[in-house]
């Protein structure tokens, strides 16, 4: 029994059967015909429509309103419809002061202006409790010379991100306090900021919750400090470079400069952390400049270049440079490091323990896996024993070194130990070094004190 295939339905688009079997005389069936079937969601009406007749442009801040609100149409100059739309540039005018409220969440695609410009010697500050994203796609001064930018308030977060690069002018303070979150994030591959060339310009995060986080450029010249300070926490990502910039830094009362990111290739370096919770974790410094000198004071420090391939770290190595240790526990320690740290022979390490000391603490210490320390028998120590009794042997381990890529650690050479302080003549010291050379331990003897008599 012959049976042709079964043809296709007839506006489902089908295709025909195929016959039943093989026979020159059996057709398979006929395809149905086709349809075109367009499914589209239902319509989203745009939160900020771009307004007829409205080209983006520069609108002022005049703080007339009734109140200090973001949103106050009063607030700002007169637009072609009174208005601050998300493509516009809010400008804060030279000299001027404003605090203002950021009253309204914005999205970030949608936010309250897509440029933020701070004229020169102004003095903003942007409070509230909402998160504001300012997002442009052109270069321009973000804030004029002697000009002050400070983000506050508890659950206040201002964004600011630009394709273009933001450029800073001389003497610029920026400012996060209060709780509040001031993020410059890196934007398509395109960093938020260029420092180049940048004089005094300061970036502080001040308070338990406050946050300054930004992404600068590669090779920079900048004169830059940052103060994480009262529980504040800066994360600045970049490089500076050449002889001519300085970074100073100071980490104190619980604040943390947590910089594993940020490297110096020749730059003058001065770091300062002092308070138990107070932390400084730095990148990479490549020969850092002459003069330039870190201060641990009961405080914590470490090296942090990881996932960075041929950066390194020396200090001492073409300039005198000074390492400083104060108080009962200061730490550097816990060294997450891709390439090699050097201390060289105009390296000068000043200590001044306490009795604590022989709790145990761990002055430069790194983990295992990380890439060779080398630590020159020329590097000079400086022991102040003004804090210790002079009757308690006291033993503490200077170097323990857990690389397995070469680690090389030289007791000091003869004459580059100084006792310094009131007890200094009270005391012995020596160091003994480990046999598989990692580790360095310095003992402070009590020196044996005959009696003296006078008789009148």
């Amino acid at each position: 029994d012959l049976k042709h295939g079964t043809p296709g339905t007839d506006g489902l688009g089908g295709g025909g059967g195929g016959s039943a079997q093989y026979n020159a005389k059996i057709s398979g069936g006929k395809g149905g015909s086709g349809v075109v079937i367009v499914r589209c969601n239902e319509s989203v009406e745009d939160p900020n429509p771009h307004p007829e007749g409205h080209d983006p442009m520069e609108i002022s801040w005049t703080g007339k309103g009734a109140d200090a609100n973001w949103t106050t149409r009063e607030n700002w100059t007169t637009g072609s419809d009174d208005q601050l739309y998300y493509f516009d540039t809010a400008v804060f005018p030279a000299s001027c002061t404003a605090a203002v409220t950021m009253d309204k969440t914005t999205d970030a695609e949608y936010p309250a202006a897509a440029l933020l410009s701070i004229g020169a010697n102004a003095n903003v500050t942007l409070g509230g409790a909402k998160a504001n994203t300012f997002a442009g796609n052109k270069a321009m001064a973000l804030m004029g010379d002697g000009a002050t930018l400070t983000v506050t308030g508890a659950g206040n977060s201002v964004v600011i991100q630009n394709k273009g690069c933001y450029a800073f002018g001389d003497n610029v303070t920026v400012k996060a306090t209060g709780g509040a979150k001031l993020d410059l994030p890196r934007m398509d591959d395109c960093v938020s900021l260029d420092l180049n060339n940048v004089k005094n310009l300061k970036f502080i995060a001040d308070g338990t919750g406050s946050w300054l986080d930004f992404r600068a450029g590669d090779a920079q010249q900048a004169d830059v400090r940052f103060e994480a300070v009262n529980g504040g926490k800066a994360t600045p990502q970049g490089r500076l470079s050449g002889a001519d910039s300085t970074m100073t830094v100071v980490a104190a009362n619980g604040g943390v400069f947590d910089a594993s990111y940020f490297n110096t290739d020749g730059a003058l370096v001065r770091l300062t952390a002092a308070g138990e919770g107070s932390t400084l974790a730095i990148g990479a410094f490549d020969d850092v400049a002459e003069g330039s000198t870190i201060c641990i004071t009961n405080a914590y420090m470490s090296f942090y270049a990881s996932y960075q391939s041929g950066y390194k770290t020396q200090f001492g190595v073409s300039g005198a440079t000074m390492i400083e240790l104060v108080g009962a526990n200061p730490r550097v320690e816990k060294i997450y490091h891709d390439g090699p740290t050097v201390f060289g022979d105009k390296l000068t390490v000043k200590l001044r323990p306490e009795t604590s000391w022989s709790a145990g603490p761990r002055v430069f210490c790194t983990r295992s896996g990380d890439p060779a320390w080398t630590v020159s028998a020329g590097v000079h120590y400086e022991i102040d024993c003004s804090q210790l009794a002079p009757k308690q042997t006291l033993t503490f381990r200077l170097y323990e070194l857990k690389g397995t890529k070469g680690d090389s650690v030289a007791a000091p050479a003869a004459g580059n130990v100084t006792l310094t302080g009131t007890n200094a003549d009270r005391f012995d010291v020596s160091f003994a070094l480990s046999a598989d050379g990692k580790s360095l331990d310095c003992t402070l003897k009590p020196k044996k004190m005959g009696l003296i008599f006078s008789i009148q």
